[in-house]
């Protein structure tokens, strides 16, 4: 059974979720089942059965089209209604990325994005909802099939509260388009349909990006969903265009529920690409060493897209 303990120096919340490690993939490559050698697909259709109960569905023409399930393997027990893991498949096909969906289809895995956060979110024992996706093994993608995750939490995580401090100390959002205190249109990849997508100026990965709206919104929810579905395609399609094949991860960052002061966030989603590893430093210190400057990054990003065939 899954549990919440706190570091015993620093007060950190830790989730200890032995269910994890019967994953499969869950422990790399010393694991022969990885998800991907012929085993059935539990998330493919006709395969309902090999998933929990499911806890909502999309149809079309006769056929589901996304599915949300609870996760078999949660990170978090949902003791007493205290916190969820769901499983949202966004698509029937069993072989799809983000740079190559269609724009419909991409729609719907927004527009499911935001019917479980909004669902979760009106909770009042909830504090934040944690939303996410990976993409490729090296990213913790377990299993091949295309989906995302959302655990709802009865606690805000550090990195959440400290970017909510962050917001709430400036004086001024360093997120909206009118400040030049993150680097200005030189960090900036492209704008399209109200939305930034833009390097960080602190990144704590190589080629991190984040897509930024360029109003200022605490809460995700209230966005475009066809814009940020076609930003999320192009954002994909900029890594993959510089880094083809690369893995990584999605991160919504996004206020959480009935903190003081959240009306100061800036919500904004993280593409974070698995080029390399954490290693000493960063386990030793709790920081990041990046090797690649946000600068440099950005403008190999620009040079990519200009190279990639029209039209793709």
């Amino acid at each position: 059974m899954s549990r919440l303990v706190r570091h015993p120096l620093t007060s950190e919340p830790v989730l200890l979720s032995p269910e994890r490690g019967e994953r499969p993939g869950a422990w790399g490559a010393t694991r022969e089942d990885d998800g991907r050698t012929g085993a059935i697909c539990p998330f493919c259709p006709g395969n309902e059965e090999a998933t929990p109960p499911e806890i909502s569905r999309r149809s079309g023409d006769g056929a589901w089209t996304a599915r949300v399930v609870p996760n078999k393997y949660p990170a978090i027990a949902p003791v007493a209604g205290l916190a969820s893991h769901e499983v949202l498949i966004d698509t029937a096909e069993h072989v799809s990325s983000l740079e190559t969906r269609d724009l419909p289809s991409l729609a719907v895995m927004v527009a499911l994005w935001r019917e479980r956060f909004t669902s979760h979110a009106s909770r009042p024992e909830i504090e934040s909802v944690i939303l996410f996706r990976n993409e490729g093994r090296a990213a913790g993608q377990s299993i091949e099939h295309p989906h995302s995750q959302l655990i709802a939490l009865p606690f805000v995580p550090p990195r959440l509260q400290a970017e909510l401090h962050g917001f709430a100390s400036a004086g001024f959002c360093p997120l909206c388009p009118q400040s030049t205190g993150a680097g200005g249109e030189a960090l900036v990849v492209a704008r399209r349909r109200g939305m930034a997508l833009l390097c960080p100026s602190a990144p704590r990965l190589p080629y991190e990006s984040w897509i930024v709206p360029d109003r200022h919104e605490p809460d995700w929810t209230d966005s475009d969903p066809e814009a940020l579905a076609g930003m999320i395609r192009f954002a994909a399609q900029a890594l993959r265009s510089r880094w083809p094949g690369t893995a990584f991860n999605v991160a919504m960052s996004s206020a959480p529920m009935s903190e003081p002061g959240r009306s100061a966030f800036h919500w904004h989603l993280e593409l974070l690409p698995r080029l390399t590893s954490l290693a000493g430093f960063e386990l030793a210190t709790g920081s990041w060493m990046n090797i690649v400057d946000p600068f440099r990054a950005a403008s190999e990003y620009r040079e990519a897209l200009e190279l990639r065939p029209r039209g793709a």
